[in-house]
């Protein structure tokens, strides 16, 4: 009778067995979403800092005045986002999805939204959900 191989690997977090006729098992220990646990708070940045430093897909947050509130955004799939732009001498736009809810804003508004500084075709923005947002 032949002897049945059996090899485990471990490639970040998962756990393969693979035995003699090619049989595979597997775990994996992760999570995904928006999990914060553990996780350094985002560090605060005005408009004009975030431009300069450019700190991609890294989490930060947008604090300062709202100049101008933007129509909604209704993705392809039917996913609504709110957007505005924040900063005084420079702006930055927000975009937010309301998957959690909307907020109300107004122009003029002072806030701190947290979210991931990202390009998104073209254009800097801080991405997140619109319940990120606080009001200073």
């Amino acid at each position: 009778m032949d002897t049945e191989i059996q090899r485990t690997l471990t490639i970040a977090g998962l756990m393969l067995a693979i035995v003699g006729g090619g049989m595979l098992f597997g775990s994996v220990n992760a999570s995904w979403g928006d999990d914060t646990t553990n996780v350094a708070p985002a560090e605060n940045y005005t408009a004009a800092e975030l431009l300069e430093k450019k700190p991609y897909d890294q989490k930060v947050t947008l604090v300062g005045p709202i100049t101008k509130v933007l129509d909604d955004y209704i993705s392809d799939k039917g996913y609504t986002y709110q957007q505005w732009l924040v900063g005084e001498n420079e702006q930055l736009k927000v975009f937010c999805s309301t998957q959690h809810g909307r907020v109300n804003v107004t122009e003029g508004e002072r806030i701190a939204f947290t979210g991931t500084f990202q390009e998104f075709y073209g254009t800097l923005e801080v991405y997140g959900q619109c319940q990120n947002l606080e009001r200073h």
